[in-house]
């Protein structure tokens, strides 16, 4: 126990070695803990639910597509839910979406139809009110409704007295049964749960796949007996389609799993944390350095508590003392850091995007956040205190005594502080490659060719009930209006609809356009973005029209169904020839399913910055209207400022229809590589510190060694040296260690920025010449830190040093 106090005498004697060795450990330990609490929240715990290991989402897959993942069937459902022995429990649910109304600010919100037993299965409990939980399958449901925090919150001001009351969805007024937490939500964007009500018809119609499904297994089931089972109880009652359908088979896949499936998050915290891990690595070598020249002066010390009794593994078990109570002390700064860190990158995200990412809400310092943060300060410690433990003297006092501050111990102390240096620019090496990789990514991708003009469009989504546009030609009627209004307002250029827009998400569909009619047999895996557009869509974003024509107020829905398609669905399915005058079928196996006659060819439109164009297929918005649709404006001058005008002329069609903040297509852009433009900009800090703490690591290296050697510089200025040659050789120690550096981290840099590439789509190849360009930039700082040391060193007055000795 006397280990611990005077660890602490130490630290307080020598206060400024203390406050850099923590300061630099509270960026590596807390880079790590900020890392962990995102990868706790988003990754291995994304919901907050009871043994979240055995739930599971159930889907259907073609048997040649094993990994698509297809709604099922009531059919298929309700013989599951009764015969399957390896699930506890069995759920439905369906997406839905609803006007919320009856209030001064109407909102479009999403949200979800559940089977009576969805949250007994899933677990979840209701933060404030209860939860339905009956069968309401098959009879009509009362007009109940559960809501989300974030709607509660966003909406009604957190309202504990919310449940109880009523609120209007599509016009009909809801009973507000409960409360449901952020944590425990699921689907994590549904703002309420509604009860699912199933048409009997739907019992009987195996074609009518709509329902997802998420289940509990039992305690004592496999994931793999589970899926078995389902597949063995769809083929018994598999239904047979027409000649050439194809045969679709059970798939169960974990809910974390699902969860993830979809998102960048797993690459991105892959990367954030393995470089958190190389800058901790680094801080520790800094702090090893730190620690290296420290004993330095403890050499007496240690070898006077030799020769009084004190062996070894005493000896030992003082100096990792020590270090662990710096880590330590690092460690709780670290925490500050950590929270800093953490609040940083939650303000830099989108706000409107944060409610939609799984396990967003439990991002923070959490109990295992401050476990895991003790335990690397710990760790740290011991890796930190094991350079000085070398230095331990192994000679007698007098020998010690003797020698001085010279000998073998010197010797053998630079050496190794000298190789502590070299790990440290080899790994500084390693961040700024990684952070040159994520910001060139995102750099190129911002002023990349779109195949659309993104500059000076102000889009917003638009979503018609049902309940009051219960016509086509009233939907019809509305958006054509209006696109009218739109169009008078002054420094309006253009404006459009299209069901759906680039970086928003596409729609796709099984397109057939090769076959000669639409009976032939299904063949899973073209598919293609499909828009309905009007016919200033491709002024509005400047697509090109290559071929052809584009659409004309002629082509109504009384007119013979048209189509235009882009370059890549043109290479697909005619490669080498005109796609003009050519029939395809949409979706052939669909009852209304008629030949389009292709009239234009476009441009390619880059629809996600993870891929190229997939090919777009675009329809007459007056051939295939829908209810919810995207408005587009191109305005002469800054789109933002004509947001209120474009508002309120929508909303004089319609009071009661809900609009959401219209957003500048640059920004939706640039939103959809929020995670890309966070990692980048992790990197580049990361990179940034790693690069300060590897040059004060080259300067405290070099700068003892000028003071080691101030005699035998003092000897050679008085015997004729210049002072610039003195120079040349404190500057040439300082490259030395650069060169050794940047010939370890080379190697492993580009072992890094394969695994990048690898975890994320759309790493660009660094070129030789970018390796070369950071190998400079270090050596560069290296030069600079070895500068103000080698000015010392040529200043040296040869009398003072001669004396000094």
């Amino acid at each position: 126990m006397t280990d611990l106090p005077f660890a602490l005498r130490q630290l307080w004697k020598h206060p400024g070695f203390a406050a850099v060795a923590v300061f630099t450990l509270a960026l590596g330990l807390g880079a790590n803990t900020a890392m962990f609490s995102f990868a706790d929240g988003l990754l291995w715990r994304p919901l907050a639910l009871p043994a979240l290991e055995r739930l599971v989402t159930v889907w259907q897959a073609p048997e040649t597509q094993p990994q698509a993942r297809e709604a099922i069937s009531a059919v298929d459902y309700l013989a599951w839910k009764e015969e399957a022995r390896s699930l506890a429990a069995l759920a439905a649910l369906q997406a839905a979406s609803a006007n919320l109304t009856g209030t001064e600010h109407p909102e479009r919100v999403s949200g979800a139809r559940v089977s009576g037993g969805y949250f007994g299965t899933l677990g979840i409990q209701p933060r404030l009110g209860r939860l339905f939980g009956s069968p309401l399958e098959f009879h009509e449901a009362e007009p109940v409704v559960v809501i989300s925090e974030n709607l509660w919150r966003r909406r009604f001001a957190a309202d504990p007295h919310l449940p109880g009351q009523t609120l209007e969805l599509d016009g009909r007024r809801h009973l507000v049964l409960g409360i449901v937490s952020a944590a425990q939500a699921y689907p994590v964007s549904a703002d309420f749960w509604v009860p699912l009500t199933l048409d009997p018809a739907a019992r009987h119609d195996a074609t009518r796949r709509d329902l997802e499904l998420v289940g509990r297994l039992k305690p004592d089931a496999l994931m793999a007996g589970a899926e078995s089972e389902l597949r063995t109880l769809a083929a018994r009652q598999q239904w047979v389609g027409p000649p050439g359908g194809v045969v679709r088979t059970p798939r169960l896949v974990p809910l974390r799993d699902h969860l993830l499936a979809n998102s960048e998050a797993p690459a991105y915290l892959f990367i954030v944390v393995l470089a958190a891990a190389f800058l901790l690595a680094l801080a520790c070598a800094n702090v090893a350095n730190l620690e290296v020249a420290q004993m330095h002066g403890r050499q007496r010390e240690f070898a006077v508590r030799s020769a009084l009794g004190g062996d070894s593994g005493r000896l030992t078990r003082q100096v990792l003392t020590e270090s662990t109570v710096l880590c330590l002390a690092g460690g709780l700064a670290a925490l500050l850091v950590a929270h800093g860190t953490i609040r940083l990158i939650r303000a830099s995200l989108p706000p409107d995007l944060l409610p939609y990412v799984p396990g967003w809400s439990a991002v923070g310092l959490s109990g295992r956040a401050f476990t895991y943060a003790a335990g690397a300060a710990l760790l740290a410690g011991l890796l930190a205190g094991m350079a000085p433990v070398f230095m331990l003297p192994r000679n007698s006092l007098d020998t010690v005594l003797r020698q001085g501050a010279r000998g073998s111990s010197a010797g053998r102390r630079h050496r190794l502080r000298q190789g502590l240096v070299v790990v440290e620019l080899a790994l500084a090496l390693v961040m700024l490659v990684a952070s040159c990789l994520f910001v060139k990514t995102f750099a190129g991708l911002v002023f990349a060719r779109q195949g659309f003009e993104a500059d000076r469009v102000l889009t917003l989504r638009v979503s018609l009930p049902s309940s009051r546009y219960t016509e086509l030609h009233a939907v019809t009627r509305f958006y054509e209006e209006a696109l009218r209004e739109i169009a008078s307002l002054p420094g309006v250029e253009s404006s459009s609809l299209a069901s759906t827009l680039p970086y928003y998400g596409t729609e796709e569909s099984v397109f057939g356009a090769h076959r000669a009619a639409p009976d032939q047999p299904e063949e899973p895996g073209r598919r293609f973005a499909v828009e309905a557009v009007t016919p200033e869509h491709f002024r509005t974003f400047q697509i090109s029209v290559r071929q052809g024509r584009s659409f004309l107020s002629a082509d109504t829905a009384a007119s013979a169904p048209v189509a235009m398609v882009s370059e890549a669905v043109a290479r697909q399915l005619w490669p080498g020839d005109s796609p003009l005058g050519r029939t395809l079928w949409l979706n052939p196996a669909a009852p209304d399913a008629r030949p389009l006659t292709v009239v234009g060819l476009v441009a390619d439109v880059r629809r996600d910055w993870r891929r190229d164009a997939p090919g777009s297929v675009y329809l007459p918005f007056s051939q295939a209207s829908r209810p919810t649709m995207f408005v587009s404006v191109r305005t002469a001058d800054d789109p933002v400022r004509h947001t209120a005008a474009i508002r309120r002329r929508i909303q004089q069609l319609d009071a009661a229809q809900p609009l959401p903040q219209p957003k500048p297509m640059k920004q939706v852009v640039v939103e959809s590589m929020a995670g890309l433009f966070i990692t980048a900009g992790v990197l580049t800090f990361m990179g940034g510190i790693a690069l300060l703490v590897a040059a004060a690591g080259v300067y405290s290296v070099v700068a003892n060694s000028v003071s080691q050697r101030t005699r035998e510089m003092g000897i050679r200025l008085a015997l004729g040296a210049r002072p610039v040659d003195v120079q040349r050789q404190v500057l040439g120690e300082g490259l030395r260690l650069a060169a050794i550096g940047v010939g370890f981290g080379l190697p492993l840099a580009v072992v890094v920025s394969l695994l990048f590439r690898a975890a994320v789509v759309g790493i660009p190849v660094l070129t030789a010449s970018w390796y070369g360009l950071l190998a400079a930039l270090l050596m560069g700082v290296t030069l600079l830190a070895c500068h103000l040391p080698a000015r010392r060193a040529s200043r040296i007055d040869p009398q003072i040093a001669l004396r000094s000795e």
